[in-house]
């Protein structure tokens, strides 16, 4: 599944960039892909990078909280 891998190089190239909107849009779109690709493929190699990129903003934002002393 070429798709697939062009998919999550072009979502990890977003991120790197300071445009967060565009980031959000192209992470909703993500929504259509049960219709393209098997299950299987969505759960062994999208599931684990979207995992990864709300543990890399909640730690990012918890490490801000105590910067700034509100934790």
């Amino acid at each position: 599944m070429d798709i697939g891998q062009a998919l999550l190089k072009c979502e990890a190239e977003i991120s790197m960039t300071t445009n967060w909107r565009l980031h959000a849009m192209t992470l909703g779109q993500f929504e259509c892909l049960p219709q393209c690709v098997p299950s299987d493929f969505i759960y062994s190699h999208f599931i684990p990078v979207i995992f990864d990129r709300i543990y890399t903003a909640v730690s990012t934002v918890s490490e801000l909280k105590c910067e700034v002393g509100v934790c």
